[in-house]
């Protein structure tokens, strides 16, 4: 999916498909899987956004949950801790999303 073509009303749509990119890089350079969940796996899998998104969820393995945490509060997002297995994060008034 391609953000170049997301404007207007989708601006939040843009700003969290950037904040998607800098996430992917992270988990790519510490060779970490992730997967989507939620609204945004849907819009991936039909290859276009389908309405406006109030978050951003991810799934990745128990074992990476720490270093990704670091990995992504050294990247300037802050740290919400929710429960045992779901971690939430705020980007710099971005977005929120949520690490399961």
């Amino acid at each position: 999916m391609d953000c170049k073509n997301v404007t207007g009303e989708n601006d939040t749509g843009k700003s969290q498909l950037n904040i998607l990119l800098e996430i992917n890089e992270i988990c790519l350079s510490l060779n970490f899987n992730l997967w989507l969940r939620g609204g945004w796996a849907i819009d991936f899998l039909l290859g276009r956004i389908t309405r406006s998104h109030s978050d951003i969820d991810l799934v990745t393995w128990l074992q990476y949950r720490e270093h990704l945490e670091q990995a992504l509060v050294n990247a300037g997002f802050q740290i919400k801790p929710v429960g045992q297995f779901q971690t939430d994060f705020q980007e710099q008034c971005r977005c929120e999303f949520c690490i399961c």
